[in-house]
């Protein structure tokens, strides 16, 4: 029993699957995608979320407050023109707010 004949002088050429064929859409390196919360570049994600007890958000609409480190700023409404000093001093702030209404 012979494998090789004379009539296959081609050697084996795998077939790639089809999605190796089709070029693959790049994307951009993840530090330079701006943060989905403060829509700043290089910030590294670093928002955090402040949540307070459901006894101190029941006369708000608002439950969740979102601040970032990278810029020092609060995005949630009501609280974005101040520069704050750190988390904790935005929770005070945030805090002292909510026990206001």
């Amino acid at each position: 029993m012979m494998l090789c004949g004379a009539s296959s002088s081609q050697g084996f050429i795998p077939l790639a699957p089809p999605s190796a064929l089709s070029s693959r859409p790049t994307k951009p390196h993840k530090s330079m995608k701006p943060c989905g919360a403060c829509q700043v570049r290089q910030c590294g994600r670093q928002c955090k979320r402040y949540m307070p007890s459901k006894e101190e958000t029941a006369e708000s609409n608002q439950k969740i407050f979102t601040y970032c480190p990278a810029i020092r700023k609060s995005t949630s409404s009501g609280f974005e023109g101040v520069v704050y000093n750190s988390f904790e001093h935005y929770k005070s702030v945030v805090d002292k707010e909510l026990k206001k209404n």
